[in-house]
């Protein structure tokens, strides 16, 4: 119940948010490619499995309108597959390969040119596959992640070239595979700082982090979903 009313709320909040935008005459648009070293940990009660850190890239954009009221999203592609190789009996030899790809959506208000909050929407999508020695059959399957959110952002600027900025969200999501659905929740948060290398062009560095818990709907225990690394980015603001 708690999830299908901040599914709602979140739904509602977003559709007022674009009709302002839809109304808006004075907008700033910012283009941008974001990076993201992210490794995977998922941490199960039969054990957990580690995967190697992966780079994930793709593109950004931010809308300020005239309102005070902002747009964000991304969605990122991993480069290649996350991958585990199994050493200890009784999966010696066997290899658990992830594709993946992140869209993030935000919509929010500043309360002033430093501090906003916001409705958020995550979607993470893979593809899973765990591959046997020979003489094993192969297991595929595709997980899907994905809910709302609320969360504050800020930003200090330093000097005329220089900005710490931050975020900090709760997700309220939703893991599916072709075998179960379960429901899972936890903090979202990326730290980092900006350099402005014109008046329209920006790079930033940081670090980004989200861990998602939920317990299995048989009783068989609880899950953890962990995803952290640096970032970097290039935005260019029309």
């Amino acid at each position: 119940m708690r999830k299908t009313g901040s599914l709602f709320a979140a739904a509602a909040v977003m559709m007022m948010l674009w009709e302002g935008a839809a109304f808006a005459v004075d907008t700033k648009t910012t283009l941008g490619v974001k990076a993201w070293f992210s490794s995977w940990e998922e941490t199960y009660p039969t054990g957990s499995v580690e995967y190697d850190g992966v780079w994930m890239i793709g593109p950004t954009v931010d809308v300020e309108l005239e309102n005070k009221m902002f747009l964000k999203g991304s969605l990122l592609f991993a480069v290649s597959d996350y991958q585990d190789t199994y050493f200890s009996a009784p999966f010696v030899g066997k290899e658990t390969i992830r594709s993946r790809t992140d869209l993030d959506l935000m919509a929010g208000y500043m309360f002033t040119p430093q501090f906003g909050a916001f409705v958020a929407y995550k979607s993470n999508t893979s593809d899973f596959t765990d591959e046997w020695p020979i003489g094993t059959v192969n297991f595929t399957t595709d997980i899907k992640i994905k809910g709302p959110g609320v969360g504050v952002l800020g930003n200090i600027p330093v000097s005329e070239s220089v900005t710490l900025y931050g975020s900090l969200s709760w997700m309220f999501l939703d893991i599916k595979s072709t075998l179960s659905s379960e429901d899972m929740d936890g903090p979202s948060f990326e730290l980092g700082v900006a350099f402005s290398t014109s008046s329209n062009t920006a790079i930033n560095v940081g670090y980004k982090s989200e861990k998602f818990s939920g317990s299995f709907s048989d009783g068989s225990g609880s899950f953890d979903q962990t995803f952290a690394g640096l970032t970097a980015g290039f935005k260019y603001t029309f």
